[in-house]
């Protein structure tokens, strides 16, 4: 089995759960396999870190799929499949404004053209 890939900073800008949740995935994950390919871009895991996990962890090989647009396509990427859809506390929200506002300076100028203004998020 490969090494599991690094994640993306964007990917990083989300917390990463465990406990229950995690667990049922693995489960999920070693019943049926992976039925949805974690998404990398820059060599990295832009979405599916959790699932990368699960799947090393009952010994599934974990496949992959290249994410296939700009910085800025990216970050709107990570932004629209985990904002809404985690359970996201105000508080969590927030850090994860924070962090995107923080983003280094050529990032902030792409990340303007497509992810959600602070004061959404928060």
């Amino acid at each position: 089995m490969k090494p599991s890939i690094p994640a993306h900073p964007f990917s990083e800008l989300f917390p990463l759960h465990d406990g229950p949740p995690l667990w049922e995935l693995r489960k999920d994950i070693e019943e049926h396999g992976l039925i949805e390919p974690i998404v990398t871009y820059q060599g990295k895991v832009l979405d599916g870190r959790r699932r990368q996990v699960s799947c090393i962890a009952v010994g599934i090989e974990p496949k992959y799929k290249p994410f296939k647009g700009t910085e800025a396509e990216a970050l709107a990427f990570v932004v629209s499949k985990n904002l809404k859809r985690r359970h996201l506390g105000e508080a969590e929200r927030a850090m994860v404004a924070a962090k995107i506002a923080n983003l280094s300076n050529g990032q902030c100028i792409a990340a303007t053209a497509g992810a959600v203004a602070q004061a959404d998020a928060a």
